[in-house]
């Protein structure tokens, strides 16, 4: 297997597309049943925040691989090149962690949708694999496959959106945006985080751009101010007409206890069967255009890292590798939904997307105190924080729950899986 992608070259729509369709499949599945509990403005506050980091820091590592052009294969060599053996293996670390957490959320909400949408009573674990062998295979093929597939994918996606807004719409209660819970958008951070990390897909995007920056650049921010504009449609809508809490599942909280999609409480509290159908189609959409490319890219990762390290090419372990781990812990551990977004994001996400580019932003500025340094030391500072804080509530070191809990908790505890 040469690369990641092929000699095709690709217009930069198509590759715009690919990051929006990359990153749009955690903001429509997570970020409605966390952010949603934190309330609309929050959550916007937060979703904006968010996108503005992670798009910088996708255009600092753009900016490395150009300096470097094909000196670098992917982020093991680069991150060897610039922190050295230590900082490459925090990079494998943190990467795999990140995206192998990303497949395992993808996998299970794929097969909780599919289950909730076909009631038929068979094991959970054959939705996993109806969703990921056809997925799987389009990643194999290479770039040019994936673009074609998620531009396709984007257009029914694009289309079903359109239209679940316009069947909602006259369901929203302009009541549900008073709500405010601004310190659960603590807990919330790393699902948001995720939503915009496409980064895994920079180094294929670099290349096929033959490293010429204004195309690079404009990829980027035009990606990623699409998916921007569609989570926080996604997530007003979402606000707006689920309930926070009540008795069953078709409200928030139970969504967030239970670790489900968005689009199950949306189709369960609105009760209508072309909502249902439409949201699950736009659903299944976003998982799959974000699937594909986390896994081309994840196997681009793959490869530099066993050939880096082992000095070893081979095809097969390489797509083991890439697939094998994140469908064993889907098929082992089918309810990790929220979890393994919330593993991905505010660790593995922040240490090598957010982390190292902060540190690439101090270590190529020209004086210590410029704007680029400065910059770069606050991002680090931040971030750093926002991982700790991540280990802290994973670990019960702190603890913080949705004060709309209170009002509900003995319906959404005794309907608590």
């Amino acid at each position: 297997m040469a690369n990641v992608d092929i000699g095709k070259k690709e217009s930069i729509l198509g590759l715009a597309l690919l990051i929006t369709g990359a990153t749009v499949g955690a903001g429509v599945l997570g970020l409605p049943v966390q952010t949603g509990l934190s309330g609309a403005l929050p959550s916007s506050v937060g979703i904006l925040s968010a996108w503005a980091v992670m798009t910088l820091t996708a255009i600092v590592i753009a900016e490395r691989f150009k300096r470097s052009e094909n000196s670098i294969l992917d982020y093991p060599t680069l991150f060897k090149k610039d922190f050295g053996i230590v900082g490459k293996y925090l990079a494998i670390f943190g990467y795999l962690i990140n995206y192998y957490g990303i497949m395992v959320a993808y996998l299970c909400g794929s097969a909780a949708i599919l289950a909730f949408l076909i009631p038929v009573n068979i094991n959970q674990n054959i939705y996993i694999l109806v969703f990921f062998i056809p997925t799987a295979m389009i990643a194999i093929f290479g770039l040019s496959y994936v673009v074609k597939a998620n531009k396709l994918f984007m257009l029914i996606l694009g289309i079903s959106f359109l239209l679940l807004l316009a069947l909602v719409a006259h369901r929203i209660h302009p009541k549900h945006y008073l709500y405010t819970d601004w310190s659960f958008l603590i807990p919330a951070t790393p699902v948001i985080l995720t939503t915009f990390l496409f980064h895994n897909i920079i180094p294929p995007i670099c290349r096929n751009l033959n490293y010429n920056r204004r195309k690079i650049w404009t990829t980027i921010v035009l990606g990623t101010s699409l998916s921007c504009i569609i989570v926080l449609i996604w997530n007003f809508v979402s606000i707006g007409a689920i309930p926070m809490g009540g008795k069953g599942e078709g409200n928030l909280l139970y969504a967030y206890l239970n670790g489900e999609p968005a689009t199950v409480p949306l189709a369960a509290g609105l009760h209508a069967r072309k909502i249902t159908t439409t949201g699950m189609i736009f659903s299944l959409c976003a998982i799959f255009t974000s699937f594909i490319s986390v896994s081309m890219g994840l196997k681009g990762f793959i490869r530099d890292f066993v050939v880096s390290t082992f000095k070893l090419d081979n095809q097969k372990l390489n797509l083991f590798l890439t697939f094998g781990p994140s469908l064993a812990v889907a098929i082992l551990y089918p309810s990790l939904f929220l979890d393994a977004l919330d593993i991905a994001g505010g660790v593995g996400g922040v240490i090598i997307f957010g982390i190292f580019p902060a540190l690439l932003l101090i270590k190529y500025s020209r004086k210590f105190t410029s704007v680029k340094a400065i910059c770069g030391i606050i991002l680090f500072i931040v971030l750093l924080f926002l991982i700790f804080l991540d280990l802290a509530l994973e670990f019960n070191f702190v603890k913080v729950e949705p004060k709309i809990e209170k009002q509900y908790s003995n319906t959404a505890i005794l309907n608590k899986n």
